[in-house]
């Protein structure tokens, strides 16, 4: 293999007459391939990453028998033979060939099943694609040059067109005969201003999926599409109307998204009473919807950021009604009297509607198999949480609660007491609260609790005590506590506790130290705390760790090094950190660590051991380092790397150290701005040592062959043995890893 990429520029491949399958793959050096003629039983021609690659023989268009043609990854390939009279030809890719403005296809493609043409920036033009009426799938992705596409009229056996991130395109020509149609993606194609109205005609569409075109202020009608069973709209600002005008008998899931001049959806959605799935989010100028009568297999429905809506019809038949979201809609003041007969519902969350003051007396009470409820976001003129007492009535069987107060309201809903089987409760947004009442202690099913925003508390509930069941603990926006109390020890069965904004608080409290079965703790914002206490070395049953705001620490706590089951490390806002300790190599389940925020940091030390189980790191926000240590080659178990916001990071560590990683698949590079100018493909002087990588994603953009391809390219180095005889050759296949030498 070592003397294969000087030999391959030498191949002449004319008169190969027996060869039908020709691979050439990541030999980044080839300029040319010589296909000069007489390759006549070619069936299949596969090139991959040949990044210099500029000119394919003409002798192509010779080879009228191909079945598969796969370019991709040839970002200096600006043009290819035509491929007129291809006859045979089934399937075609063209991918990541950057100069390449033309796809050749001049006529006579008739047996073209598959086309799929992906991240070519400069592609204007697909000729000739009009007379590939046996097609079956068009895929085309990321073509932001491309501003038009050949008319797709009496396309009759095209089931699958999508259409994606093509800037410049206007129109989408579907002018009728495209009756099997089944699927139709259209997603980021910003000028996009009509989509032909021989849509109407493909009454087969069984998915549509309209997305990211701001431009389009219509589509065809939907009349009599029986077959359709899924409609997502999302983020088209100028469509105004959704025309469902009947017929949609099959339509299962519809979702409308960011349609900001929305304002009516057809009347037809009332015959879709097969429908199983609704959801609609930010169309403030959806001031109604259609009945939603006789909906008997409707489970989800959603309604989100509705401004200007005031009734939510449901007035009855919604019998399989499973989970109902209505958030954020400040003029919804009723919902339909129905709601009381969807009696299978098992969660209810209606948050942020400040005027929905009325629903019908036992309506809630009905609801006997709800398990889950979140009310909340009321009009903050009222004096008490409206409806618990209807709801009372469900104390026995309700397990999820989650209540949105508001300043005004001086004390918790009584009826809470009655809610014994709670085994979640999540109370927020009670500033005028000064103290818990004695009842809340009967809440003793707890498991799982989170109080948030109780700002005039002077010290924490002691009804909390009782809780002997919990297992999960959320406490933040105390910030009137000073000290914990001593019986929050007792609450030995804790395995997750969250501890945020206790800054008048001077260390961390020693009740933390019983917690012996504690798996997942999060302490922030103890902003007072300069040290950390010997005995938090006991919790030894860790898991997952998340320190945030210690900016007093002179150093990160030694105690940390005892938490040998620890396997996710989260450390940021360690401001005055100004060196890193040897033993966080002792950390040995560790598999992610986050740091972040270590502003005073000159530099990684070289000594620096990280534990050889690392699987994830991440790197955010080390503003003052240069370089990486080559004591990263510790790291034989890293899977992905990530670096953001290093402002003056330049180097990673060397090439040796980064290519003995390697488990090392995916690595991210963001807001680095020095480092990304130096990892620029082939001329970077760092990218040679991570060209190797599979997938490089630097602001958040794939660069180099390997992340193309994505996860469907193997990773292999193919051996060949050449024949006496070049005219026996019936298969050939190229595949030169990496950083080996080319030609």
């Amino acid at each position: 293999m070592d003397y294969l990429p000087p030999l391959v520029s030498k191949i002449d491949l004319s008169g190969f007459s027996s060869l039908q399958n020709l691979s050439v793959k990541r030999c980044d050096k080839l300029e040319v391939l010589p296909i000069t003629g007489g390759c006549s039983s070619l069936e299949k021609l596969c090139i991959l990453g040949c990044e210099k690659l500029s000119k394919i023989g003409d002798g192509l268009s010779t080879t009228t028998c191909l079945k598969e043609l796969d370019l991709d990854n040839c970002p200096d390939l600006s043009s290819i033979p035509n491929l007129e009279g291809f006859s045979s030809l089934q399937y075609l890719s063209v991918g990541s060939c950057n100069k390449l403005e033309v796809l050749p296809i001049t006529g006579g493609c008739s047996s073209l099943e598959k086309l799929r043409i992906c991240d070519c920036e400069k592609l204007s033009k697909i000729g000739g694609l009009s007379t590939s009426t046996c097609l079956k799938e068009l895929d085309l992705d990321n073509c932001p040059d491309l501003s038009s596409i050949p008319n797709l009229e009496g396309f009759s056996s095209l089931q699958y067109l999508s259409v994606r991130r093509c800037n410049k395109l206007e129109v989408l020509p579907i002018t009728g005969g495209c009756s099997s149609l089944e699927k139709l993606c259209i997603l980021g194609c910003k000028k996009l201003s009509k989509i032909g109205d021989g849509l109407s005609t493909s009454t087969c569409l069984k998915k549509l999926d309209l997305y990211g075109c701001p431009d389009l202020s219509s589509i065809p009608n939907l009349e009599g599409f029986s077959s359709l069973q899924y409609l997502s709209v999302g983020s088209c600002n100028k469509l105004e109307v959704l025309p469902i005008t009947g017929g949609c008998s099959s339509l299962e899931m519809l979702c409308i998204l960011g349609c900001e001049k929305l304002s009516k959806i057809g009347d037809g959605l009332s015959t879709s009473t097969c429908l199983k799935e609704l959801y609609l989010d930010n169309c403030p100028d959806l001031s109604s919807i259609p009945n939603l009568e006789g909906f008997s297999s409707l489970q989800n429905l959603s309604v989100k950021r509705c401004d200007k809506l005031e009734v939510l019809p449901i007035t009855g038949g919604c019998s399989s009604l499973e989970k109902l979201c209505i958030f954020g809609c400040e003029k919804l003041s009723k919902i339909g009297d129905g709601l009381s007969t969807s009696t299978c519902l098992k969660k209810l969350d209606l948050d942020g509607c400040p005027d929905l003051i009325w629903i019908q007396d036992d309506s809630l009470g009905r609801l006997n198999c709800l398990r889950e409820l979140a009310i909340g976001g009321f009009s903050e003129e009222l004096q008490e949480f409206p409806w618990l007492s209807s709801i009372q009535y469900l104390s026995a069987s309700l397990l999820v609660l989650k209540l949105t107060g508001w300043g005004k309201l001086k004390s918790l809903p009584h009826q809470l007491q009655f809610f014994t089987a709670l085994e979640e409760l999540t109370i927020e947004g009670f500033e005028g609260v000064e103290a818990f009442p004695e009842w809340s202690g009967n809440l003793s099913s707890l498991k799982r609790l989170y109080l948030s925003g109780f700002g005039k508390l002077k010290s924490l509930p002691h009804q909390l005590q009782f809780f002997t069941a919990l297992e999960e603990l959320t406490i933040e926006g105390f910030e009137g506590v000073e000290a914990f109390p001593e019986w929050l020890g007792n609450l030995s069965s804790l395995k997750r506790l969250y501890l945020s904004g206790f800054g008048k608080l001077k260390s961390l409290p020693h009740q933390l130290q019983f917690f012996t079965a504690l798996e997942v703790l999060t302490i922030e914002g103890f902003e007072g705390v300069e040290a950390f206490p010997e005995w938090s070395g006991n919790l030894s049953s860790l898991k997952r760790l998340y320190l945030s705001g210690f900016g007093k620490l002179k150093s990160l706590p030694h105690q940390l090094q005892f938490f040998t089951a620890l396997e996710e490390l989260t450390i940021e806002g360690f401001e005055g950190v100004e060196a890193f300790p040897e033993w966080s190599g002792n950390l040995s389940s560790l598999k992610r660590l986050y740091l972040s925020g270590f502003g005073k940091l000159k530099s990684l030390p070289h000594q620096l051991h990280l534990p050889t189980t690392l699987e994830n790191l991440t790197i955010y926000s080390f503003h003052e380092i240069e370089a990486l240590p080559d004591s990263f080659r510790n790291l034989s178990s890293l899977k992905c790397l990530s670096i953001d916001l290093c402002d003056k990071l330049m180097y990673l560590p060397s090439v040796d150290v980064m290519r003995s990683l390697s488990k090392l698949k995916a690595m991210s590079i963001t807001r680095c701005p020095l480092l990304e100018t130096r990892c620029e493909r082939e001329s970077g002087p760092e990218w040679s040592k991570i060209s190797h990588i599979p997938h490089v994603y630097i602001n958040h953009r794939r660069s180099g062959f390997y992340a193309a391809l994505g996860d469907i390219f193997k990773y292999c180095i193919c051996s060949m043995n050449y024949p006496v005889s070049t005219h026996e050759i019936s298969d050939f296949s190229l595949d030169v890893e990496g950083d080996a030498d080319r030609a």
